[in-house]
């Protein structure tokens, strides 16, 4: 591959999940273009998205239940202690009816 401009070099990722017999000829073709090879096993890079992910929820959890302690300690106007309630249900009574 050549680039019109030699000291533009443009940057790529390419990430692959392959199977080698032998890495040389990959890294003699790499080394040519001046690119780099970083090889993990597929289990190294499913354990680290397990981690992050656990990591993620963790987190998540963390914040709910701030949130919900948060929620907790405000001043609700719609709660009622049982003795205010009796007393606002006594004064919204209907007054009874008399007979004439």
């Amino acid at each position: 591959m050549t680039f019109p401009n030699s000291s533009c070099h443009p940057k790529v990722a390419l990430v692959a999940e392959i199977e080698e017999d032998w890495t040389t000829p990959v890294d003699i073709r790499m080394e040519a273009i001046e690119g780099l090879v970083f090889r993990r096993a597929l289990s190294e890079v499913k354990h680290q998205v397990h981690e992050e992910n656990v990591n993620s929820m963790k987190a998540d959890m963390a914040q709910f239940k701030a949130e919900q302690g948060q929620a907790d300690r405000k001043p609700s106007s719609r709660k009622r202690s049982s003795s205010s309630t009796r007393r606002y249900k006594r004064n919204c009574r209907r007054p009874k009816k008399t007979r004439r």
